[in-house]
């Protein structure tokens, strides 16, 4: 099982969608997913009622600042997910905190601009986290940073 969080304090970068496409690929690939909208306004859960695909089965909502109630899900999905997916809200409220601790990998979607490089500032000051080395293969879209 790995657990997988989509983080960025700014908003409109494109976590909910990269999400969506991250856990279509995986159950394309034959992995077992479960995927958390953390964010308040619930779009990718919305998103994913709209249709009758992949997401419609495996996205639900984790509406809660909670670390036992957070904790509980998560381990309830590690039974049977082989991959677990976090939507997180914008900004780093609790539950985007939470999130990071929970996390084996931490996906923070940056476009090229100096200010949404500047936004991911205090993820990065988390020191929960390290900018993995970027490579010719990193898209220059986002940028990945792993937990340490």
């Amino acid at each position: 099982m790995a657990v997988v969080a989509i983080i960025q304090q700014k908003g409109g970068v494109g976590k909910s969608t990269i999400t969506a496409n991250v856990a279509a690929e995986l159950v394309a690939k034959g992995r077992t997913v479960q995927v958390f909208d953390l964010d308040p306004q619930q779009s990718l859960v919305a998103w994913a009622s709209l249709g009758e695909g992949t997401l419609k089965d495996i996205v639900e909502p984790l509406d809660t600042d909670d670390p036992r109630k957070f904790k509980a899900a998560i381990d309830k999905a590690n039974t049977w997910a082989d991959r677990i997916l976090l939507d997180c809200p914008p900004g780093l409220p609790d539950t985007g905190l939470m999130a990071a601790l929970v996390s084996d990998l931490a996906l923070l979607p940056v476009t090229p601009s100096p200010l949404d490089v500047m936004a991911s500032k205090k993820a990065i000051d988390l020191s929960l986290i390290h900018i993995s080395e970027p490579t010719r293969r990193t898209p220059i879209s986002y940028a990945v940073f792993c937990l340490k």
